[in-house]
């Protein structure tokens, strides 16, 4: 198999000779990427959600985490809860659009 493209907005480390489809003129600022994220339920004090970001964003700094995620493709990120929050309003959007347009309905 021959990698074409990666659908991140950018190349990947563990890929640097495959371009990413939006580099391409005809799909310019493409991306759709996976991701993983952490949710607590509603109501969490918000010290403990404070406490979860500060050890989970330490974590993710931890050279050996970021090798292993990086063995499977993965590319940490880290951050605080309220862009954490923007990030999946911007998803939300996307996805909406992609069902609107594509006129997929539960059934």
């Amino acid at each position: 198999l021959r990698a074409l493209g990666v659908t991140s907005a950018a190349r990947v480390p563990s890929l640097p000779d495959v371009p990413a489809f939006g580099e391409t003129p005809e799909l310019k600022g493409f991306e759709l990427n996976t991701w993983t994220g952490v949710f607590v339920p509603a109501g969490t004090p918000p010290g403990v959600v404070q406490t979860l970001n500060r050890e989970l964003n330490a974590v993710l700094r931890m050279e050996d985490v970021r090798q292993r995620l990086a063995e499977g493709g993965a590319l940490p990120g880290a951050g605080t809860p309220e862009a954490f929050r923007a990030f999946l309003g911007k998803e939300q959007a996307v996805y909406a659009r992609i069902v609107e347009r594509a006129h997929i309905r539960q059934e």
